[in-house]
């Protein structure tokens, strides 16, 4: 199973059943090109699961995904393009690719950034003050990134001019646990290899 769709991991997030332990996204002003990247996609049991198994997880992972990606977004505004999920050096990883229609009418960058992350999935908060836009990462490591990194004793910060027309930064979850959904991908590809 070469692809699978993978829109809706984002809004699993919040339940506590799956993390990740990298988050990417670049953004391209020019083109509205939006990828979304997750790194080693795992299964971990929230507080008040009764009925919790890796199993529910994985078919609940296919189920929501392949039916509601892109759903949460208006696609006159932001239409969904692709998803997959695949394996990379020995992890699952998942990513999702989205179109920004018109990215000059947002009033400003940083309100798109607020569109695409206003599930706060990710925790992260992106506003623009005095021509600078900023993302703070609260206590996620900024692995990578094209922008500025600020550091305080609480917060990593990134900063790019506002115009900047390609953005991009990588932050490390620091929480990860949990077990690997890898088993039931590489299973399912093993028994579908067309997908």
């Amino acid at each position: 199973m070469k692809k699978i769709l993978f829109g809706i991991l984002s809004l699993m997030f919040l339940s506590g059943c799956l993390n990740h332990q990298k988050y990417s996204l670049s953004f391209n002003y020019e083109t509205g090109l939006i990828e979304k990247k997750y790194y080693d996609i795992r299964s971990q049991k929230g507080g008040k699961e009764k009925d919790y198994s890796l199993e529910n997880d994985w078919e609940l992972l296919k189920s929501k995904i392949s039916k509601e990606f892109g759903s949460e977004y208006n696609a006159d505004v932001i239409k969904p393009v692709k998803a997959e999920i695949y394996e990379e050096n020995g992890v699952l990883c998942g990513k999702e690719t989205f179109q920004v229609q018109l990215p000059k009418a947002f009033p400003s960058k940083s309100a798109i950034f607020e569109k695409i992350h206003g599930d706060n999935t990710q925790e992260l908060d992106f506003k623009l003050i005095n021509g600078e836009i900023y993302l703070f990462c609260g206590s996620k490591e900024v692995e990578s990134t094209n922008g500025e990194i600020l550091k305080t004793d609480k917060n990593n910060i990134v900063v790019w001019p506002e115009e900047q027309t390609v953005f991009e930064f990588t932050v490390n979850n620091n929480n990860i646990g949990g077990e690997s959904l890898l088993p039931f991908y590489r299973k399912e590809k093993e028994l579908n290899p067309a997908k």
